[in-house]
């Protein structure tokens, strides 16, 4: 299982500069700036390193970069066919990581370019053919968000819960700017910014600001949540690396010799950054040794309380894990009736570190602690693989055993 899902993160992230060199080279016809870009990507740091080992994120890359690839075909090439393949992608990216639903905004502008193109004229466009289009685009997508809004409702909250947007301009954004720069250096950081200005000499405006779009609309987004993580720019990385290569494209018409310098020069410096985090976890793994130190410490019937462990746990340690719910008293109350059956019906249960996360209100932390005593067991090393993109973020995990109180009736009812 694990040898196959990181066979399918590598085949994705591999299919992902594919498909960004095919739609950078359909849209500007330029060989040199589709190469740079795709070669930019695929060695940019947080993108190698999350695709190195098991994570979605290649997955909603791939499927974001293809949406917006077969719509870009269907506008150009008249083949409506397209149109739904696009609009599948989507839905599929979204499904992935539900914050690409911001894409759709992009997405509308490359849909409607030829309106926009004609200044709306009347009769300019075929109306029973823009129908078709209309239907074969929006009409999944429009579906699907009524379906994810009536049924997954659930999920969206959760989501909100410990995606917490705290404005445009936080804290959280210097983070998110930081990590740009930790992954392109100072240079391709100068070269983003003057490649966003630059990209207007090759006459594709409202592709141009459909890709400005889609980096600046999830850049604010996860640059503004509580929860932030260097990997959640992966979603951006591709447009990040187009903008670069925009501005090596453009002093390759005054001085070819430097560009390549400078591209090979911005490639070194960013393998360079990666290529220890990628030896090292390759060599060590903190979740693979926390989870079998965790298996020595149990008995082989407890239930483990964790929450983005669990794989790891029951992978590498065999044991039976349990998540907690989100921000969600009814379903805490439930979470706790669940725990104490299992208690009294003599299996062990024991919380870990990560088994404290995603708890924005408190509401677990309160229903732990009003309906069970908690005993210090050990602890270990292990690591959030979550924010070890680019440097490892290792701590020691206390593993603590959950034992019922007698009086625990505020919750348990």
């Amino acid at each position: 299982m694990d040898l196959a899902f990181n066979t399918l993160t590598a085949f994705t992230a591999a299919a992902s500069v594919v498909v960004l060199y095919k739609l950078i080279l359909k849209i500007f016809e330029n060989r040199f700036l589709a190469f740079s870009t795709a070669l930019l990507f695929s060695t940019m740091p947080v993108y190698l390193s999350i695709t190195t080992h098991s994570m979605i994120h290649a997955f909603s890359v791939l499927t974001s970069l293809l949406s917006f690839y077969f719509l870009i075909l269907a506008v150009s090439d008249e083949n409506l066919a397209f149109y739904l393949y696009s609009a599948i992608f989507f839905i599929i990216s979204v499904s992935s990581r539900f914050p690409n639903i911001l894409l759709l905004l992009p997405l509308s502008i490359i849909f409607f370019q030829p309106l926009i193109d004609s200044h709306f004229k009347p009769g300019f466009i075929n109306k029973n053919r823009f129908t078709q289009e209309m239907i074969l685009f929006w009409a999944p997508i429009i579906s699907f968000l009524i379906f994810t809004l009536v049924f997954q409702q659930d999920m969206i909250i959760g989501k909100a819960g410990y995606d917490v947007f705290l404005g445009f301009f936080s804290p959280v954004l210097f983070l998110a700017v930081n990590t740009i720069i930790k992954n392109v250096g100072l240079l391709g950081w100068f070269l983003l910014l003057l490649g966003t200005s630059k990209v207007r000499y090759y006459n594709k405006k409202l592709y141009s600001i459909s890709l400005i779009l889609w980096m600046l609309l999830l850049f604010f987004f996860y640059g503004n949540i509580i929860s932030y993580s260097d990997r959640f720019l992966s979603i951006i990385l591709p447009i990040i690396a187009f903008f670069i290569s925009v501005s090596i494209d453009r002093i390759r018409h005054y001085n070819r010799f430097l560009s390549v310098l400078v591209l090979i020069f911005i490639l070194s410096s960013m393998f360079y950054t990666v290529l220890p985090i990628i030896w090292d976890r390759h060599n060590y793994s903190a979740q693979k040794e926390y989870a079998l130190w965790l298996k020595e410490q149990v008995p082989s019937e407890s239930v483990i309380i964790v929450m983005d462990d669990a794989p790891f746990i029951e992978y590498y340690g065999g044991l039976t894990t349990k998540e907690h719910p989100i921000g969600d008293i009814e379903k805490t109350v439930k979470w706790v009736g669940d725990v104490s059956q299992l208690l009294n019906s003599g299996r062990p249960v024991y919380i870990v570190e990560s088994g404290f996360t995603y708890d924005p209100e408190g509401i677990f932390l309160d229903a732990l602690l009003d309906n069970f005593n908690l005993s210090l067991i050990g602890s270990h090393v292990n690591e959030d693989y979550h924010r070890a993109s680019i440097t490892r973020h290792k701590y020691d995990s206390r593993l603590i055993k959950i034992v019922q109180k007698k009086d625990s009736t505020a919750w348990n009812t």
